[in-house]
């Protein structure tokens, strides 16, 4: 089974994310924020678990420690922000903020951490390209929810 989250359908050149997320009444910039981060929020879960679980391949997985911890908790934060922007009602917009600030500083912490290692490991510097996307989205949808 194919996954199309992440890879652009070939008719539209959109991602099933963006494709479903414009398909919702929201209108213009406002659903393009929620699009970009929805699609954020998947890369950055995903690129948090597999950098997890690459710093646990590594030789010197012991000193990797920090980072897979950080990795993990920025992960789950992050799938649960995504429920939360997937389908917190415009009424309930305060929980949808609260969870919006909890991944910006999840993924701020995730950043710090993996740019330590970046300079060494290629999936630490890839997840903190993640963390900084996922953070910026994020911090934009917030701009914008709940005015």
């Amino acid at each position: 089974m194919t996954d199309h989250t992440a890879s652009p359908d070939s008719a539209s050149g959109q991602t099933l994310i963006e494709r479903i997320s414009f398909s919702h009444p929201r209108s213009g910039d406002e659903g393009r924020l929620y699009a970009e981060a929805l699609q954020a929020l998947a890369d950055c879960a995903t690129a948090c678990t597999v950098c997890a679980d690459a710093c646990l391949s590594e030789p010197n997985a012991a000193e990797m420690i920090e980072c897979v911890r950080v990795d993990l908790l920025c992960a789950a934060v992050c799938a649960a922000t995504t429920q939360a922007v997937a389908g917190a009602p415009e009424e309930h917009s305060s929980i949808m903020r609260a969870q919006l600030e909890a991944c910006i500083e999840a993924c701020r912490s995730c950043a710090a951490e993996c740019e330590q290692h970046a300079g060494h490991h290629e999936h630490c510097r890839l997840c903190v390209e993640a963390c900084r996307r996922c953070e910026r989205a994020c911090a934009a949808l917030l701009e914008v929810i709940g005015r």
